[in-house]
């Protein structure tokens, strides 16, 4: 059964025997031990459906879905038009470069890099994650990339409301969930810390990478459709060690 809010809650109270100090957000702390779930190893679950992303004129830089939260992780983006045009991830300062010297060489090829813009005021929260991108489009265009990432924890807020992770990781999530209430109320981290340590993460990780373990041969090179350069462009995530 599906851990909601509300199990959360209980795990947590339940951990540290009885009622956290009503000074500590105990929502506060649920969410935050979800996003150290997903933060703790590139889940294959975390992968979502390829989605397509629009282009606009004049705006160099395109929105990531929504359940790519702050922490989501990108893995690929891949132009529509594919005979002609490819896109490789760059760091922003090449970007910040181009526009600069504004050349004209990136015809058939556009660069990205994810940006954190951060706050706009001191009272609201940073802004969401983005893809910049050069060129900048000179017209709209529909689904112009496909992306292909790593979402985000959900934060929750309602006590019915169900976390976004699969059913066999529910214990993991409580474990993680009292580890974290427990650092708060006793001021130690260690049982928090011992998690990535622990036989079940370890269980849970090798379960996580054998539900797809062969990913076919290694791509990318000189040959590659569309590519021009050397463009090996792949990810791979170990095991703990």
């Amino acid at each position: 059964m599906s851990v909601t809010l509300n199990d959360m809650r209980n795990q947590a109270q339940y951990t540290v025997g009885g009622t956290i100090d009503p000074r500590l957000d105990v929502d506060a702390i649920c969410n935050e031990a979800g996003r150290y779930l997903f933060d703790l190893h590139s889940w294959n679950w975390r992968l979502r459906p390829p989605v397509g992303v629009d282009f606009h004129d004049g705006q160099g830089f395109v929105l990531l879905p929504r359940d790519f939260g702050s922490t989501g992780e990108v893995l690929s983006l891949d132009m529509s038009e594919t005979l002609s045009y490819r896109a490789n991830p760059v760091d922003i300062s090449e970007i910040a470069q181009l526009r600069e010297l504004a050349r004209g060489d990136t015809t058939y090829s556009y660069r990205y890099a994810l940006v954190f813009p951060g706050q706009f005021t001191s009272t609201s929260a940073p802004d969401v994650p983005r893809l910049e991108i050069y060129p900048t489009p000179t017209s709209d265009e529909e689904n112009a990339a496909t992306l292909t990432y790593r979402a985000s924890w959900r934060d929750l807020t309602q006590g019915n409301e169900v976390a976004n992770v699969p059913t066999s990781f529910d214990f993991l999530l409580k474990q993680i969930v009292g580890a974290y209430a427990k650092s708060y109320v006793n001021d130690d981290p260690r049982e928090l810390e011992m998690i990535p340590q622990s036989s079940t993460f370890d269980r849970m990780a090798r379960a996580d990478g054998a539900a797809m373990a062969n990913l076919g041969p290694i791509r990318g090179g000189i040959l590659a459709p569309g590519g021009r350069d050397y463009n090996w462009n792949f990810t791979t995530t170990g095991l703990p060690s």
